[in-house]
């Protein structure tokens, strides 16, 4: 985590054929993926003001999208 701190890990997940080995850590109540992660494998990661991309940069292909919340 940001702070040091760590988490167990419950299980390992797939989003998506693109995005194999996700930890699911019990304690929390949403999901998280470690932006640096996605971008050593090859992933574009894409912030604006309403919402986030995440594109293969390889094929050029929009793996995900989602709305800015809070």
């Amino acid at each position: 985590m940001a702070n040091g701190t760590s988490l167990s890990t419950s299980a390992i997940g797939h989003i998506s054929p693109s995005l194999p080995n996700i930890f699911v850590p019990p304690s929390l109540s949403t999901n998280l993926i470690f932006v640096s992660q996605l971008v050593e494998h090859d992933y574009n990661v894409q912030f604006s003001c309403y919402d986030c991309i995440l594109q293969d940069q390889l094929l050029g292909k929009i793996i995900l999208k989602g709305p800015k919340v809070g």
